[in-house]
């Protein structure tokens, strides 16, 4: 990982600049340096899941997706997005057809549960696909 070097001096200036905002916006100093370790954590999480392949001749730059990695971005999204459409079609076929007080849920709810399924949906099959070598 020598090649890495650049990204991961970049990343860390990312991430110290992102604690200096929490502070210029009031967060107490514990809070913005937790934050900037878990950016940092984050870039390093990134580097190393294996999500994406690594060219190390683009030094701020390194990561790249393969024709897998989008097949599998795209077969994520259109599974969330049937979900979410499937769901959202029952809901409104059920304030539909029950009367108001059968049905106790609000609009905001109905699609904070429609989005909440989507993005459920969304991660467990790109678990489930990047499972699959």
């Amino acid at each position: 990982m020598k090649g890495m070097v650049w990204y991961y001096i970049s990343r860390v200036g990312v991430a110290l600049l992102f604690g200096a905002l929490a502070l210029l916006l009031g967060a107490p100093p514990w809070l913005a340096s937790l934050g900037t370790l878990l950016v940092i954590m984050a870039f390093i999480v990134l580097a190393r899941s294996g999500r994406y392949t690594i060219r190390p001749a683009h030094r701020l730059a390194p990561f790249a997706r393969d024709e897998r990695g989008s097949y599998i971005t795209r077969s994520a999204a259109t599974y969330a997005f049937a979900v979410q459409n499937i769901l959202l079609a029952l809901f409104v076929l059920l304030c539909a057809y029950l009367p108001k007080e059968a049905f106790a849920l609000d609009t905001k709810a109905v699609l904070s549960l429609t989005l909440a399924f989507g993005f459920i949906t969304y991660y467990a099959a790109d678990i489930v696909l990047r499972g699959r070598s």
